[in-house]
């Protein structure tokens, strides 16, 4: 992923956070991954978030929260599905899922869960926070490939946050 990276003028960022910047004009295209913060479990593996800002600075975080979008907020429908697709297929093939060990509480009409990962039911919706999930180097590698297809999309988000252009 890095010389895909490289290759569209990004440079690695400072710190212990895996990230990268670019300048666009006056700011700073900086996107970083966030892993959970549960680490990982032998059971259920374990997921990560890509979350992009665009500011003046080309700190990790340093933009306000107005500057900021998590990638799966900005995916269109498309996109969502495969991803739906991926993380349920990921879900299914973990020896958590395979020994049937999830385990589930109810709170306000909704089940979920409080151990393990459950798969959906639905399909997702746009906006909202999704995680990549991810139990093998395949899973990694499928979502680096997923991330550099759509990070041209994820710039121009980004940069309608502030109207930047480059």
């Amino acid at each position: 992923m890095s010389a895909e990276l490289k290759n569209r003028g990004y440079q690695r960022a400072k710190g212990g956070v895996l990230g990268w910047y670019k300048p666009c004009g006056n700011n700073y295209i900086v996107f970083w991954f966030q892993c959970d913060k549960w680490g990982w479990d032998e059971g259920w593996g374990s997921s990560f978030t890509i979350e992009f800002q665009i500011s003046l600075s080309k700190e990790i975080a340093a933009g306000s929260f107005t500057e900021r979008e998590r990638m799966t907020r900005m995916l269109g429908d498309h996109d969502l599905e495969l991803m739906r697709q991926r993380n349920d297929a990921v879900i299914k093939s973990t020896d958590g899922f395979k020994e049937n060990s999830l385990k589930t509480m109810e709170m306000d009409g909704l089940i979920i869960p409080i151990s393990g990962k459950m798969v959906s039911t639905e399909p997702y919706q746009r906006n909202c926070d999704y995680w990549f999930n991810y139990y093998t180097y395949d899973d990694v590698g499928f979502w680096s490939k997923f991330f550099i297809e759509r990070v041209d999309l994820c710039e121009a988000k980004i940069m309608q946050l502030k109207g930047a252009g480059h």
